[in-house]
Parts: C-alpha cells; structure tokens; sequence
C-alpha cells in the first residue's frame, strides 16, 4: 500500500526516511491519543519559551525512540508538521502543500517504521 506525503526536507535517502517515521509515528500517536491541540501545544501569550507539557513529551517520546538518531532540524520539521495536522488534518496539509510545491508531494510504502531502513524510501511516484 501506498501513502501520499510530503518531502519534508530535500535530502532523500536515510534522512527523509527518518523524517517521514518521525512524521507519521506522530500522527500515530494524535490518532490513537486524540488530545487538544492547546494541551500539547499551549499558546503563548509573550517572548517565553514554549512550555513542553507532559503531552508534548509523550508524543516526543513516540516519535523519536532511544537510540535512533535525529538532528533537531530533522525533528522540527516532523514536530511542526504534526502540529499543523493535529489543528487541520491531513488531507488539508496535503492540499495546502501541493497548491504551493506540488514537487513535494510524493508517494511511500505505508510500512512503519521500517521505512527508517529504507534508502529509496521517497523513490516511488509523485502523487
């Protein structure tokens, strides 16, 4: 089975393979969690840090397992695309990308996490 997603960092290869995991691990998790965007994601009011709330470290922790290797480039661009999914849905996502970049919409195998592991894993067809 195929799924439509996004390149999320230009890179191909074993780096967006980590992305993508990282990506849809998290939307996983919004899926099986099902919580408010606002106690995952509180909004500030001022120039202070976000404040990680318990939530935020759960899906964190779900996203990004001990021993896997990320940067913080690579888990920002998963964390900030999960964000925008959990306040507007995939499917908006997808459409709001592709009206912009449609050379970003690409197709994958739905197999996770194994997609990790796998070096052509952004080869397949454009959507």
């Amino acid at each position: 089975m195929r799924k439509r997603t996004v390149d999320l960092s230009g890179f191909g290869g074993g780096y967006e393979a980590m992305c993508q995991t990282m990506l849809w691990r998290g939307v996983a998790w919004l899926a099986e969690v099902r919580p408010r965007f606002e106690d995952v994601w509180p909004e500030r009011k001022d120039d202070k840090p976000r404040v990680e709330t318990a939530l935020f470290k759960e899906l964190d922790r779900a996203m990004l397992r001990p021993g896997e290797d990320a940067t913080g480039a690579m888990f920002g661009a998963a964390m900030s695309t999960v964000a925008y999914i959990a306040r507007h849905g995939v499917e908006k996502w997808l459409a709001d990308v592709e009206a912009k970049d449609p050379s970003r919409i690409k197709e994958i195998r739905s197999a996770w996490p194994s997609l990790r592991d796998d070096d052509d894993a952004l080869g397949g067809a454009r959507a």
